[in-house]
C-alpha cells in the first residue's frame, strides 16, 4: 500500500508534465508558424525547406527557446 501511495500520484505528475510540454511546443511552432511563415528560410535547399521539415527543425528549436 505504501508503494502505491507514491507512485500512483507520481504516474500522474510525469504524465501532466509530459503533456504540458508537448503543449507548449505546439503552440510555440503553431505561434511561429503564424507570424513567420514564409519570411524566414531554414534550410539552403529548396527541397528541405517544405513545411514538414521545417516544422520539425521548429520543434527541436523550440525546446531550447523555451
Amino acid at each position: 500500500m505504501s508503494l502505491v501511495a507514491v507512485y500512483v500520484p507520481a504516474y500522474f505528475c510525469v504524465t501532466n508534465t509530459e503533456r504540458t510540454k508537448y503543449d507548449a511546443h505546439k503552440l510555440y511552432s503553431d505561434n511561429f508558424n503564424t507570424v513567420f511563415l514564409g519570411k524566414t528560410s531554414l534550410l539552403s535547399s529548396a527541397e528541405l525547406q517544405s513545411t514538414a521539415t521545417a516544422t520539425a527543425t521548429l520543434a527541436q528549436e523550440s525546446n531550447y527557446t523555451l
